[in-house]
């Protein structure tokens, strides 16, 4: 596993977004962006899951990594609270309380295909 170095990691989720979505909004894009950036990662060393949970009401897509903070490219869709600034436009650290985890795309038990 990679050392996770903050900015490291945030200058290449950023640039990666960058590359999807160009100057498109964020908004209902969140698996769009996670799925490919979750496999980008693990090619650069960094290991992290696919969780699908709730935010605001509405179905969302983040990482998390080993240590347990998530990535979430597409963050900048939300407000944290009502009347709060919006969310970064990614965001890395400790998952938030409005944040609701659904589920892992990887079940217990159940194993990734490898090529």
């Amino acid at each position: 596993m990679k050392e996770t170095k903050p900015r490291t990691l945030l200058r290449t989720v950023t640039k990666f977004r960058r590359g999807i979505l160009g100057k498109r909004s964020s908004m209902n894009m969140c698996y769009m962006v996670c799925a490919p950036l979750e496999s980008y990662l693990r090619t650069l060393g960094w290991e992290t899951e696919l969780v699908s949970g709730k935010v605001s009401g509405k179905e969302h897509y983040w990482l998390r990594l080993l240590d347990g903070r998530i990535i979430d490219p597409t963050a900048d869709q939300f407000f944290p609270e009502e009347g709060d600034k919006m969310m970064p436009k990614v965001y890395i650290g400790d998952q938030p309380s409005w944040y609701q985890t659904v589920k892992n795309r990887i079940e217990k038990g159940m194993k990734k295909a490898t090529l």
